[in-house]
């Protein structure tokens, strides 16, 4: 699901993203260990403050993991409807649950692969785990981060097949701009048909219930193709992260349990798994994966 263009303008913004650090729920109870309901919580200012389907209990994450910082995503208030990277509001108002608080690009580059991308990138960065931010390229090429900010720059061939780096200076400069100029370049030659080469298969053979958790990329390769993320979990049922195309902010979608979801078996042949989303239906183990960033 991406055909970019050339980068004209580059425009970096401030990241909003803020560790939810009020009463961030790591199960379903209240402080006072009431049952929590949608009712009694009034204001969902993160992920973590989403309620979990009764009588299920969120997963345990480790601290400073990416899981916890993907469950301390700040989310935009209730009402807040998603805009694409031109301001104007997605013409579908359905897909999303609530929206996170992070900006975008003014350039139609931040779509579903490069939403998993930009997560785990914003994570690594802000906890300076440089070394691990570098992602493919569709043609094959690895983009390091860490080059990038000592100096090097990327340039393609006229065709556009073949990626190659030059030296600009010499200075260090792991600075936020420099890294969202980065991750500009990314997001226009990577997408959907290089993100697998980023990722490890979490799936493993036909494991019943299927493996998931969060971090966790469902990905169907190709043009197009779709990225989703999995942002929370509790038991069998997740919620699920994406961009989409048209260059969007990045949406918590609409699940089967307002943004839960869970995998439903196909009946017949029992081969796949069925994963129904807003605006795309992924079938596991048939033409999608479940996987996770390889050094995550």
């Amino acid at each position: 699901m991406k055909r970019k263009g050339l980068v004209i303008s580059i425009a970096a913004g401030l990241l909003l993203c803020g560790s939810c650090q009020h009463w961030t729920k790591s199960d379903s109870k209240t402080e006072s260990g009431v049952e929590a309901s949608a009712d009694s919580v009034v204001d969902i200012k993160c992920v973590g403050d989403i309620p979990v389907p009764k009588d299920l209990v969120r997963d345990s994450v480790e601290p400073g993991s990416f899981g916890e910082y993907l469950r301390q995503l700040p989310l935009r208030a209730e009402g807040y409807r998603t805009h694409l990277y031109d301001g104007r509001e997605k013409a579908n108002r359905n897909a999303a649950y609530r929206v996170v608080d992070m900006d975008i690009d003014s350039v139609d580059l931040q779509q579903c692969a490069d939403a998993c991308i930009r997560l785990y990138a914003e994570y690594l960065w802000h906890n300076r785990e440089y070394g691990k931010i570098k992602f493919h390229f569709v043609s094959g090429f690895l983009a390091d981060y860490q080059r990038w900010a000592h100096g090097e720059r990327i340039r393609l061939n006229a065709a556009r097949t073949q990626a190659s780096w030059y030296r600009i200076n010499s200075q260090e400069d792991y600075s936020y701009d420099t890294f969202r100029e980065y991750l500009l370049m990314v997001f226009t030659y990577a997408g959907t048909a290089s993100l697998p080469q980023d990722l490890e298969v979490t799936t493993v053979g036909n494991d019943t219930p299927l493996p998931i958790n969060i971090g966790d990329v469902i990905v169907q390769p190709g043009s197009p193709g779709h990225a989703v993320i999995v942002v929370d979990k509790a038991g069998p049922m997740f919620i699920l992260a994406q961009s989409y195309m048209p260059a969007q902010e990045i949406e918590i979608l609409r699940g089967q349990d307002g943004p839960w979801n869970s995998l439903v078996q196909e009946q017949e042949s029992g081969r796949y798994y069925h994963l129904a989303t807003p605006e795309w239906n992924f079938k596991i183990n048939d033409n999608s994966w479940i996987m996770h960033f390889k050094n995550q």
